[in-house]
């Protein structure tokens, strides 16, 4: 009678052990479905894997400068929240047009992609010695960070940007073609359309 009252009490400690496992596990999988999580996930993954700008923001002699961004005009465009709205363009990359009545593959889903990034957030972005301070348009021309993650390698790796208008050595070139090459390998975005982002230099062609 011992052994069958053993055995009983066994069978129900490793039936309860194994509903507490199906619930967490349950609970591991809607936590990893969550959007800000995966996001995150995301971030860190490339961090590790492709960024190493971290590193050269270090040894990089200027200054750095945080502000939240105000606002996504596209892909390589930010208005910026401070005394007044600024604008910023982040240097050495372009992205499809979707402003005066252009709307070329891809732009609206790049504006999109780094609006859900970073609209809203502290950013940190620092100027570039080899570069003027602003573009004729009179934006200011960054290297953006997001959590020490540098934005411009982020669009290129996932190609809903291209390298363009390097018009000197500037920094993080590097890392920025090493991003760009992974989304050309795997045919991203506007990769993904023969001649559209690699026929003309800095633009892009139908």
């Amino acid at each position: 009678m011992k052994k069958i009252i053993s055995t009983l009490f066994i069978l129900f400690l490793l039936s309860g052990c194994s509903t507490d496992s199906l619930v967490t596990y349950q609970a591991k999988e809607n936590y990893k479905t969550d959007n800000q999580v995966e996001k995150e996930i995301s971030f860190k993954k490339y961090f590790n894997e492709v960024n190493r700008s971290s590193e050269k923001a270090a040894d990089i002699k200027t200054e750095k400068h945080k502000a939240i961004v105000k606002k996504v005009i596209d892909a390589d465009t930010l208005v910026l929240e401070a005394d007044k709205y600024t604008a910023l363009r982040l240097i050495g990359i372009n992205g499809p047009e979707i402003t005066k009545g252009k709307n070329e593959p891809f732009g609206q889903e790049g504006k999109e992609y780094l609006a859900n990034l970073i609209e809203g957030k502290e950013i940190t972005y620092q100027l570039d010695p080899n570069a003027d301070e602003k573009d004729k348009y009179g934006r200011i021309l960054a290297h953006v960070f997001l959590d020490q993650i540098s934005i411009q390698s982020y669009l290129l790796k996932e190609g809903y940007v291209k390298l363009a208008y390097l018009f000197d050595e500037y920094e993080f070139i590097d890392v920025y073609k090493d991003a760009e090459n992974i989304a050309k390998e795997k045919k991203l975005n506007i990769w993904s359309i023969p001649g559209y982002a690699d026929t003309d230099l800095n633009g892009f062609v139908k």
